[in-house]
């Protein structure tokens, strides 16, 4: 059970719960030669949103 975070209300057990992403960034990771790691650049996520699957669906 949870609380779906846009419509606000709490869901019955066993309903699964959607993690959209709600904002990224982009990030540029430096070069770590003693691990072997080039480095590069990717995304993070900034914050998610738990959402209930009626929700979910009419966000993605």
């Amino acid at each position: 059970m949870y609380i779906c975070e846009i419509c606000n209300t709490q869901t019955a057990p066993n309903v699964p719960c959607h993690v959209i992403q709600a904002e990224t960034r982009d990030k540029t990771y430096p070069a770590r030669p003693g691990a072997n790691d080039p480095g590069g650049s990717g995304y993070e996520t900034v914050r998610e949103i738990h959402a209930c699957p009626s929700c979910a669906s009419v966000q993605t």
